[in-house]
């Protein structure tokens, strides 16, 4: 290898060509000139073939797209193919059923938004305006955000009665009945010209919800509970007794209770009378699970005996029970002649005792007790009067043998809580309610008293010391497991009420 002046390596083929010679050089340098041109003509030649394929190559492309759109219609329409969406979901795009389903996840739950709280800035009233305007979004949201809307109807005025009839039998291809799943009727006073009118349209709306499972009657105590104008002695306006009495609208709740209905609250007072007709609804009522029954009038011939006899009503389905106990034959009528086999929850009302007599016929499957005592009349009197604990002994835990949940009032100075708990006697009891009325208890003294009473099975006690008008007037439809969910963690004290 040859080497600079400067002394740095050559590269190799300058090497090379000074050892070849001048001639040969040169005949190479033809050959490479040659074989160029070469190259250069067969180059030319491609692209005229270029040229002349381009547009054939054109014409393929486009019968490809076509032929690749008839296709995928093809396996569209047969189902062999689902449409692919170019861009991602959007909210707008979803179908009903789930829109449906995100609706009613944003509806709280129903103890958090009682239509019968009087009050500014009823949680209920704000509800029903986020569901009105859930209907004015967009035309997909329409029919879903209706559906939210109508599933539960509150009437609290006589005048919406005949409004949601017209609604009802409107002719816009669109069955609104089928949405009615709750119907409340709370404080709505019915006026006396208007009652004929009332009853046939109100009879058309239990006739078209089709889909009803709870039904809810809430009378204004300030009127009277009458059938017809004419027996409400010279009053205006009255509360009707049309769903227990006969009437065309109990023709229409008697084919709604037969075909499913689950829910039924009768929250106003029964004349003996009303009792019969209850009872009669009820042996359609094979679906039934959960019932509430207002106080029973004492008075009539019921004291003595039926004049009619009764037979005997089957409730299979029933799982919970809420009855006013202080009239005893009443309630001598429930342990005689109904049966109740499924029944795991019983509130009894107005309790001056331990409903033993309640108790020894339906208690061994019960699961929750809530016993509530009588109210004092006093004006701005929220207490109750004493209920005895007489029969919470050895003989409880044999009449209730599953019982897990008790609920029982407070009050001092013979019914304090830890007397309570020293008279409670029942391995499977798991929770424990106590309220209190002016009794100083704290949970300290508490927990201490369940050791002292050797409380084995006791999950949790929940002490509820000081009340507000709100609280006391609303504390027996917060006790009950299914109203106040929650894990058992949040069964805590509960002493800033």
């Amino acid at each position: 290898m040859g080497v600079d002046i400067d002394g740095a390596g050559r590269p190799p083929l300058l090497d090379e060509l000074s050892e070849r010679s001048l001639t040969d050089i040169a005949r190479e340098v033809e050959h490479l000139r040659l074989e160029n041109a070469q190259l250069r003509g067969d180059l030319a030649v491609a692209r005229a073939e270029i040229d002349r394929l381009r547009p054939e190559l054109s014409q393929t492309q486009k019968e490809t797209v076509t032929y690749r759109a008839a296709v995928k219609f093809l396996m569209r329409e047969g189902g062999f193919l689902q449409p692919i969406m170019s861009t991602g979901p959007h909210f707008a795009s979803l179908p009903p059923e789930i829109l449906l389903r995100i609706f009613k996840g944003t509806m709280p739950p129903y103890h958090e938004h009682d239509p019968a709280a009087l009050r500014p800035r009823n949680p209920w009233i704000e509800e029903i305006r986020f569901r009105k305007g859930l209907t004015l979004v967009c035309k997909t949201w329409s029919w879903p955000a209706t559906a939210i809307l109508y599933e539960d109807v509150v009437l609290r005025r006589m005048g919406q009665i005949p409004a949601l009839a017209r609604t009802l039998s409107s002719p816009n291809g669109r069955d609104f009945g089928v949405l009615i799943q709750h119907i409340r009727m709370d404080s709505c006073v019915v006026w006396a010209p208007c009652a004929d009118v009332v009853q046939q349209d109100l009879s058309f709306i239990l006739t078209r919800s089709v889909a009803l499972r709870s039904f809810s009657f809430h009378g204004n105590p300030n009127f009277p509970i009458v059938n017809t104008p004419d027996e409400g002695n010279g009053w205006d306006g009255f509360n009707p007794s049309w769903f227990v009495d006969k009437t065309t609208i109990q023709d229409a709740f008697v084919t709604r209770i037969s075909s499913g209905l689950r829910e039924l609250d009768i929250s106003m007072t029964l004349s003996e009378t009303y009792v019969v007709g209850l009872h009669r609804l009820l042996s359609q009522a094979t679906s039934l699970t959960s019932l509430k029954i207002g106080p029973v009038a004492v008075g009539g011939w019921f004291r003595d005996t039926p004049r009619t006899p009764l037979g005997t009503l089957e409730l299979p389905s029933l799982r919970y029970l809420q009855l006013y106990t202080d009239h005893p034959l009443f309630v001598t009528l429930v342990c005689s002649s109904w049966k109740m086999p499924a029944l795991q929850g019983l509130t009894a009302m107005n309790c001056r005792d331990i409903p033993i007599e309640l108790l020894k016929k339906h208690g061994r499957p019960l699961t929750y007790l809530h016993i509530c005592p009588k109210k004092n009349d006093r004006v701005y009197d929220y207490s109750w009067e004493p209920c005895a604990t007489t029969y919470l002994d050895d003989d409880f835990a044999s009449i209730c043998p599953v019982l897990e949940h008790f609920v029982f009032p407070a009050m001092s100075p013979n019914q304090t809580p830890p007397i309570i708990l020293r008279s409670l006697r029942s391995p499977t009891i798991r929770y424990v309610d106590i309220w209190c009325h002016a009794c100083a208890a704290t949970r300290e003294q508490m927990e201490e008293e369940c050791r002292v009473c050797d409380v084995m099975m006791l999950r949790e006690e929940r002490l509820c010391e000081q009340f507000d008008r709100d609280t006391v007037l609303g504390m027996f439809q917060a006790s009950h497991d299914h109203d106040i969910g929650g894990e058992d963690t949040d069964l805590e004290e509960s002493t800033d009420l």
